[in-house]
């Protein structure tokens, strides 16, 4: 694109080479002085005189959904794969909408065993097509819209998308005509979205509405999911004894399977509470075994918080470079799931196990790595209250060392190298 004052540039879809993009706009910036890029990404870039503007989901129309702009966008790239394809007819557009529901149902259905992170791959890869659908049925079957919204609450809260997640949360439960039990799904997604967006306050009173969901529809598993909000609420605020009763009763209490997610969740909450009360060996004893239980089933989101906590654990220790193992088996989980919350989170608990052990200038690098992975998140740095002291002897370890200005340099390097960062914070020679 191109006037005579001005000329701009267009890149679409940053986020997949983040680091080649910047460096390709340095580059043109340096050549163009002039030049105006203009680029869309699910993560910044990072660069010194970047203005981000963030975009909310495509529009919807009430009771119209071929005026939606996000169902014309399905229509299109189902043009694109299949020409000639028509989804202008009800029926057509009903089949559309009924393949978004099976993925995300199936993924869902799959989420604790060994396909869990094939779960995530097609329900990210598929990030366009479920919000057309739920545009469509937001606005012509307001149950089944916030059934699916529910469901893919939690995969969107982990992979990037809260900001949609919340969006299409709040607009479904704010419709009439939903079942209780789909409301009470909803409302515990929307806490979980709420508590990764520091919202504590109302997560806990949405934890407490679905808890007595629960019990007045006797839902086992329902109970389980309420507990695990109320619990990683209460870890969040400093509260890890009221954390760990409400996970340890609704375990005792409940008869759900015990390969369920709910339950699975519950047990994580566990491991993490006694971490906090300082129960170590009773929390590395809950976390073993937890692990091999994901282990066998091949499931890898709790697997990567356990080995979290097991290097968190190790830190307290004194046990740097067992931090470290776990800390980089934690992170190829959360890479294999697209995770950025609980890459972010890796990247700083290794950052403390390499200062920890003598390598204060690769901890700078990769504290700036995880500064923009939480940037892309969408927050500031979040976790349990135990991890902040852990981030600031990090911080004072490395500025010891290093001084103000080498620290500052190296967390810069990192902050614009994210890539070469994660490929030094997997490396088990770094």
């Amino acid at each position: 694109m191109a006037r005579r004052d001005r000329e701009t540039a267009g890149l679409d879809s940053c986020e997949h080479l983040v680091d080649e993009c910047r460096l390709l706009i340095s580059d043109l910036l340096t050549a163009v002085p002039a030049l105006t890029v203009l680029a869309t990404s699910r993560q910044t870039l990072q660069l010194r005189d970047e203005c981000v503007v963030e975009i909310g989901p495509l529009s919807f129309a009430d009771g119209d959904p071929k005026r939606s702009d996000a169902m014309r966008l399905f229509t299109s790239r189902a043009a694109e794969v299949a020409p000639g394809t028509d989804l202008s007819s009800p029926s057509a557009q009903a089949a559309a909408v009924a393949v978004c529901r099976r993925l995300v149902a199936h993924a869902e259905a799959r989420w604790a065993g060994s396909e869990q992170v094939l779960a995530y791959r097609h329900v990210n890869d598929a990030f366009p097509d479920i919000c057309a659908a739920l545009d469509h049925l937001l606005a012509v079957a307001p149950a089944e819209g916030l059934d699916l919204a529910a469901r893919v609450g939690f995969f969107w809260s982990c992979c990037g998308h809260l900001h949609e997640a919340r969006a299409y949360l709040e607009r479904g439960l704010a419709l009439h005509g939903v079942p209780q039990s789909v409301r009470g799904r909803g409302l515990w997604a929307l806490g979980v979205v709420l508590v990764l967006q520091g919202e504590y306050d109302q997560a806990e009173q949405l934890g407490t509405v679905c808890t007595r969901l629960a019990q007045q529809g006797e839902d086992d598993e329902a109970a389980l999911a309420a507990a695990y909000l109320l619990g990683i609420t209460y870890l969040m605020t400093g509260r890890p004894l009221a954390a760990h009763t409400a996970a340890e009763r609704a375990l005792s209490d409940t008869q759900a399977d015990v390969g369920s997610a709910a339950r699975l969740r519950c047990r994580l909450v566990a491991v993490f509470a006694c971490t906090a009360l300082g129960a170590l060996s009773e929390a590395e004893t809950l976390a073993r075994r937890l692990l091999a239980d994901c282990d066998r089933t091949g499931e890898v989101w709790a697997r990567s918080y356990l080995d979290y906590q097991l290097a968190l654990l190790a830190l307290l220790q004194d046990r740097p470079r067992d931090a470290a193992v776990h800390a980089r088996a934690m992170l190829q989980g959360k890479q294999l799931l697209g995770d950025r919350f609980g890459t972010a989170l890796g990247i700083d608990v290794l950052a403390a196990a390499l200062a920890e052990d003598g390598r204060e200038e690769d901890a700078a690098l990769l504290s700036g790595v995880g500064q923009a992975y939480w940037h892309a998140v969408g927050h500031v740095q979040r976790g349990t209250p135990e991890l902040a002291p852990v981030r600031e002897r990090t911080r004072q370890l490395a500025l010891a060392a290093l001084g103000e200005d080498v620290y500052a340099l190296a967390r810069r390097r990192g902050a614009q190298d994210t890539e070469g960062g994660l490929v030094l914070a997997l490396d088990d020679g770094c």
